[in-house]
């Protein structure tokens, strides 16, 4: 692998693959030096194919399709200790968003990230540790923080299908979106404001319930609203031929009222949402 400074190259190797393995592929030069590679050894390695440049100062080991996970986390590597992704970009990880947007947002520290070609570095108030976690691996801040931040850059429809969404993958906690809004001022903070006062009655019921869906979620706020029990989702229902499951049905007793859809689909959720969000 070129010049290596101090050490030998297998065992540079080793602790650059292992590394790398936890870091979906990524290393930054940093990381690089402390494994033991020099300068000289770096840039032979990317002349020779063994590390592909992703954003400044941070490589690909080995291979340059790094997936979307691993563009993420060669961002936060880009900006510098402490650095997370977020608005956007920490929305759609989350799968708040359908898509990513082209260029990865990210809060650092200082000014980390401010000029690399391929990141958004906002200038917000940094994140505050309870408002900091991983998602599939990836820094980013909480669901709660990143609801926040996003309500300043979308409407109030893309803004609704985010609670949705959240509550869908037991993401939404109001009293800890109420606890990041604080009192500073901010963009989107009366649409935001506006759809906590919607789901605050419906908050209980979504973290209980077995949703499958947003669609399952949309509906909780409108019967809050109207004072009406909270359905029974994706609830087994034993009928004389046997078992089954409905999406929505009224919570009686026994066999259900009136269910609304029969299904045998698996849930739609795929598995990193329901691993949710890791606290730091």
């Amino acid at each position: 692998m070129g010049v290596v400074a101090t050490k030998s190259h297998s065992a540079v190797r080793r602790r650059l693959a292992k590394l790398a393995d936890q870091q979906f592929g990524v290393l930054s030069r940093a990381q690089l030096r402390e494994c033991g590679m020099s300068d000289s050894a770096i840039k032979h390695a990317i002349a020779t194919d063994r590390l592909f440049p992703v954003l400044r100062g941070v490589y690909a080991l080995g291979r340059s399709n790094i997936g979307e996970r691993g563009r993420l986390f060669a961002a936060t590597l880009a900006c510098g200790e402490g650095a997370v992704v977020s608005h956007r970009s920490a929305a759609a990880l989350m799968g708040l968003l359908d898509r990513a947007p082209a260029s990865v947002d990210v809060i650092a520290r200082g000014q980390g990230g401010r000029c690399i070609e391929g990141i958004r570095w906002h200038g917000v108030r940094p994140p505050r540790p309870w408002e900091l976690g991983t998602f599939d691996g990836v820094p980013c801040t909480s669901p709660s923080r990143t609801l926040v931040d996003v309500a300043g850059e979308v409407g109030t429809r893309t803004l609704r299908s985010c609670f949705e969404r959240a509550a869908a993958r037991k993401l939404l906690d109001i009293g800890a979106i109420e606890l990041t809004m604080g009192s500073e001022p901010r963009r989107g903070m009366p649409h935001l404001r506006a759809l906590l006062d919607e789901w605050r009655p419906a908050a209980t019921i979504a973290a209980t319930e077995r949703l499958k869906s947003p669609l399952e979620a949309k509906v909780l706020p409108l019967l809050a609203r109207q004072g009406l029990p909270a359905p029974l989702c994706n609830a087994p229902v034993e009928l004389a031929t046997g078992r089954i499951e409905v999406d929505s049905s009224g919570p009686s007793s026994g066999s259900s009222s009136r269910p609304t859809a029969v299904t045998s689909m698996p849930p739609t959720l795929p598995s990193s949402a329901t691993a949710g969000v890791t606290a730091n």
